[in-house]
């Protein structure tokens, strides 16, 4: 079965839009320690910051941590989109401590979409955050597709695409890895 988290959009359809942050909670979505298993259907998850401007605030679009994404031969669709203005960290895709995987043949089995371009100044515009994390695509000819846009705004860090202590698996499919500024 397909497993799809996002949010409304604007034909009251659900979920075809992005699950967006508020003033209160600023991550469109946020999972830690779950595991998400959708037995062969696809995984799809949209994120979308809040836009705020306060000092020392994380606004994520989709952000997680310590889980597992399971999706046999389903695909593995993560966007998150990142906005923000003044001293905060904005990321549009931060996962740590994860495992993301599908046995899908096609070159996208895996995708990570992370965009930041909306950002109008901030200490941080990183679209895309991985930190120990394994992305494994084990379909023949399956592969893995990570592509990250910044605004190019960020005063300390302005990277498309971070990537520490992680994996990166395909059995016989591509690897890409675009990171834009």
């Amino acid at each position: 079965f397909p497993v799809t988290i996002g949010g409304l959009n604007n034909t009251g359809s659900l979920p075809a839009g992005y699950a967006t942050g508020t003033t209160t909670f600023t991550y469109g979505i946020w999972l830690q320690g779950n595991t998400l298993s959708s037995g062969g259907g696809n995984i799809t998850l949209r994120g979308q910051s809040s836009d705020l401007n306060q000092a020392g605030l994380y606004d994520l679009g989709v952000r997680i941590v310590g889980s597992s994404l399971l999706a046999g031969t389903g695909k593995v669709s993560i966007t998150g989109i990142g906005l923000g203005s003044g001293y905060t960290n904005v990321q549009a895709v931060a996962i740590d401590d994860s495992t993301i995987s599908s046995a899908n043949t096609a070159s996208d089995a895996i995708s990570l979409l992370g965009d930041t371009t909306g950002v109008v100044s901030s200490i941080t515009s990183l679209p895309i955050n991985l930190q120990n994390v394994t992305l494994r695509a084990t379909g023949s000819g399956g592969g893995i597709v990570v592509n990250g846009t910044s605004g190019g705004v960020g005063t300390v860090d302005d990277i498309g695409v971070y990537i520490e202590g992680s994996n990166l698996l395909a059995a016989s499919g591509p690897i890409t890895v675009i990171s834009s500024n």
